[in-house]
């Protein structure tokens, strides 16, 4: 699916660069220990003539062996009868395996080279208007290390499974149409885990079933549009709690915390108090953007294995959780989620919107006076431009280029933007499938 990207730029665009900023982002996946490739090219010119619109991933994982076993089904309309081959990202990696592939029922023979799944369409007939694709792989075994896109990790002596896909890495481990301006309409995760563990992923959870062995299988159903960077996985023996949020129509939706600790006794200290806050902020924001966009699911945050956040749709991956970051990845879900960047030129105005929402935050606790401290000790003057060229993997949230602000006053300057997203002919909401 192609809508619900956003395609202009925000004039009161207020930047500033998280990489600098204790509560953002570091800079680059080299600083984070990624291996990825430097430069990403555009989608081929066979991916552009295809509409993803629903994914179903299956996997069976096993964290004594550090792999896992992984079936994809992949629905997709065809937009442009020249089109002659299907093609996916996904990594040429060692532990990257593809075993088999499927086309509308039947088997069919496939090429993975290039970081490129490629299945040629039948030559001779009229082009099919859809198509259904399954492909089953294998992930793993992998040496024990963090800092993958899909990390075997853990924490106080126990297995923990975490994902990080932005800016390019979901095809590091799941087959896809890799770019954010294609969203399927729809997703399901079903998970299989040993029985200690609780698997946490985007949308609402439909089911827990068990299994062999004391296995169980965990499937989450996301309802609404999905970049592929955000589709997430956080697996952990996790303590599990929350609150709720109620609309102003008295519809109510769940807020989900899955913490390593125990909230009586928080590692950090401020995780409870913090976290609780994020139904205040979710009033505060629903006022000045609209309603929340996935009401029909959830929001909360899973624990991972990194010191930051990151806007998972429906469940930030939290780390480190201070009340300046809980606000800024509570604001993503309206921008950054609902409404996407086509392309990672203008993550400015993801990260831009972001950190004035958080800003926003603390004017309703602190008054005038907090919003102009907080947004005066973000500010940033130093080089470069807020349009990125070339997005890469390491410049995508460098000083200068994710955030920077251009000098425009503060309280004048953030009106409009802001009245664009509460407008819902603006915002072309849809419910969930």
């Amino acid at each position: 699916m192609k809508s619900q990207v956003f395609a202009f730029l925000f004039p009161w665009v207020v930047l500033v660069a998280q990489s600098m900023e204790p509560d953002g982002k570091p800079g680059s996946h080299a600083q984070r220990g990624f291996t990825v490739a430097s430069i990403q090219s555009p989608p081929t010119l066979e991916q552009q003539k295809m509409d993803v619109t629903y994914y179903g991933l299956e996997l069976d994982i096993r964290p004594d062996s550090k792999f896992f076993a992984g079936s994809l089904q992949i629905r997709a309309n065809i937009e442009d009868t020249s089109i002659t081959h299907l093609e996916f990202d996904l990594r040429n990696e060692s532990y990257l395996l593809v075993a088999s592939a499927t086309l509308n029922g039947g088997s069919v023979a496939f090429d993975h080279s290039g970081n490129l799944i490629r299945i040629a369409l039948p030559a001779a007939g009229p082009k099919p208007t859809s198509v259904e694709v399954h492909i089953d792989y294998t992930y793993g075994p992998v040496s024990a290390t963090n800092y993958r896109p899909f990390n075997f990790d853990s924490h106080l002596g126990q297995d923990l499974i975490w994902t990080m896909s932005q800016p390019y890495d979901a095809r590091a481990w799941w087959p896809c149409k890799d770019y954010p301006a294609d969203k399927p309409d729809s997703m399901d995760m079903r998970v299989t885990v040993p029985g200690n563990m609780t698997v946490v992923s985007n949308g609402r959870l439909v089911s827990i079933q068990d299994g062999e062995d004391g296995r169980k299988t965990f499937h989450w159903h996301e309802g609404y549009p999905i970049a592929t960077y955000l589709v997430s996985l956080a697996i952990y023996p996790y303590f599990i709690w929350g609150d709720e949020y109620v609309s102003a129509a008295g519809d109510t939706m769940p807020i989900e915390f899955y913490t390593f600790t125990d909230p009586d006794s928080p590692e950090p200290w401020y995780l409870t108090s913090n976290y609780l806050k994020t139904k205040d902020m979710l009033y505060t924001f629903v006022d000045l953007f609209g309603e929340y966009p996935f009401l029909d699911e959830k929001y909360g945050h899973a624990e991972w294995g990194l010191s930051y956040g990151m806007e998972h749709q429906t469940i930030t991956s939290m780390g480190n959780p201070t009340e300046r970051r809980v606000a800024h990845e509570l604001a993503h879900q309206w921008r950054g989620d609902m409404i996407t960047c086509a392309t990672y030129q203008h993550m400015r105005l993801n990260e831009g919107f972001a950190t004035h929402a958080a800003a926003l935050w603390f004017e309703s606790t602190g008054g005038t006076a907090a919003y102009r401290d907080k947004m005066n000790s973000l500010a940033y003057y130093g080089s470069g431009t807020i349009y990125i060229d070339v997005p890469t993997n390491s410049n995508v949230f460098r000083p200068g280029i994710c955030q920077r602000r251009l000098g425009a006053p503060h309280v004048e300057a953030r009106g409009w933007g802001f009245n664009v997203l509460s407008n819902p002919a603006n915002l072309r909401r849809q419910p969930p499938i």
